[in-house]
């Protein structure tokens, strides 16, 4: 296998900047995965909201297609404060952030970049939380952002609070570091005691950039020292991209500046990048009644095309030796996943020319997300979506 090189992504606003990113040249996008609807819905007014009402809906979410979100990385929310002093702000933030975890989880995304650290009184509550989240996904890797400043890591602060969260959640594998480089960087001696640790992102601003006497941005000696040693780690690196520079300047000089940084490295190959985070896990057993499925999970299931298609091949042939009425057959697709078998369902009903109601029932919140979504582009709303245990479900024929 080639050397791996360093992974360059872009800082998004949306998920539909993706292909461009990446016709540009860039690995990946970061962005936030929620936007300011559910902030608004949950911390506008505690009072009487309960766990189902701060459930994600569709409309707060900015990526539910498990297509588009292959090289991710997703923020959490900004907005949240896991370790705020007002305990019922603190208790809410933590809520979401669960929920939030578990849909990008869902959804297919490999890399989560948790809230920053603000209240050192907390360290010990917000190591705990994250220890939570760590077993809320099998696969999902987390990143303690942390700024790379001057006046915290050289009193070692920092290092401290990353020693008090590693400890506390039993050196997971999944569990790095996210660096902000700032125009004050550490000492040498402060930076050293890093390369031992699992830094996995190093996030670049535009702003820390000098321009050369060609008018080109580059990093100053000291920046790109430190950039240099800390490449060595093999951390993925973030660019964001400030809007003076949108406006005034060609934004790829940042990227082709670092990827001069990069030349002499070898690029990973596409079935590396798929893979990547994937290798060395054995597979869990699966219990869809006790837990839900992440997206990926039901990827797996769909790439069967032979059983969805003896599926197929099964409905139609039962519609076909059901006597042609004048009311239509009802059908249900209990633990509808991401909704295979209702599309099968619906091409069953054409090629029999058999009209049909259908229920999908399934009682992953998050699969739900992807169902209502495709229900109202795919499936001009005609299926009727219930969220809930089929083994609660009361139907509403059959009687």
């Amino acid at each position: 296998m080639s050397e791996k090189r360093l992974a360059i992504g872009l800082e998004c606003d949306s998920i539909s900047e993706r292909l461009q990113a990446f016709q540009d040249g860039y690995d990946f996008i970061a962005l936030d995965i929620l936007n300011e609807k559910l902030q608004e819905r949950c911390f506008e007014e505690y009072s009487g909201l309960t766990d189902e009402d701060v459930r994600i809906r569709l409309e707060e979410v900015l990526a539910y297609n498990w297509k588009d979100v292959l090289c991710v990385f997703a923020f959490a929310s900004p907005w949240i404060e896991i370790d705020s002093l007002n305990q019922q702000v603190a208790d809410r933030s933590i809520q979401i952030l669960c929920d939030e975890v578990q849909y990008v989880s869902y959804i297919g995304i490999s890399d989560f970049i948790l809230p920053p650290l603000t209240q050192k009184t907390k360290i010990p509550q917000y190591a705990r939380i994250i220890n939570h989240l760590l077993s809320l996904s099998a696969y999902l890797r987390f990143y303690v952002f942390f700024p790379i400043e001057d006046d915290l890591t050289d009193s070692s602060v920092l290092w401290d609070i990353w020693n008090v969260i590693r400890i506390s959640c039993d050196y997971n594998n999944r569990l790095f570091l996210a660096f902000k480089i700032q125009h004050k960087l550490p000492k040498p001696i402060a930076t050293s005691r890093w390369f031992s640790e699992p830094v996995g992102l190093l996030i670049i601003s535009s702003d820390i950039f000098v321009f050369n006497s060609k008018g080109y941005p580059v990093l100053s000696k000291e920046h790109q020292a430190f950039y240099t040693m800390f490449s060595k780690l093999k951390p993925s690196i973030l660019l964001r991209i400030s809007n003076e520079i949108h406006a005034n300047n060609n934004p790829l000089v940042y990227l082709e500046y670092l990827k001069h940084l990069e030349q002499n490295m070898k690029p990973i190959t596409a079935i590396e990048k798929f893979a990547d985070g994937y290798q060395d896990y054995l597979q869990i057993p699966l219990q869809p009644l006790a837990d839900n499925l992440e997206s990926l999970t039901y990827g797996v299931f769909e790439k069967d095309s032979v059983k969805y298609n003896l599926y197929e091949s099964a409905i139609y042939r039962a519609l076909m030796d059901r006597p042609k009425l004048n009311r239509p057959t009802y059908l249900a697709v209990v633990g509808a996943g991401r909704g295979p078998l209702i599309s099968l369902s619906l091409k069953a009903s054409d090629r029999a020319n058999h009209k049909i109601v259908l229920y999908a029932i399934e009682k992953n919140p998050n699969a739900f997300v992807t169902l209502q979504y495709r229900n109202r582009h795919e499936w001009d709303n005609a299926m009727h979506l219930v969220n809930i245990d089929m083994r609660l479900w009361n139907p509403p024929f059959g009687r």
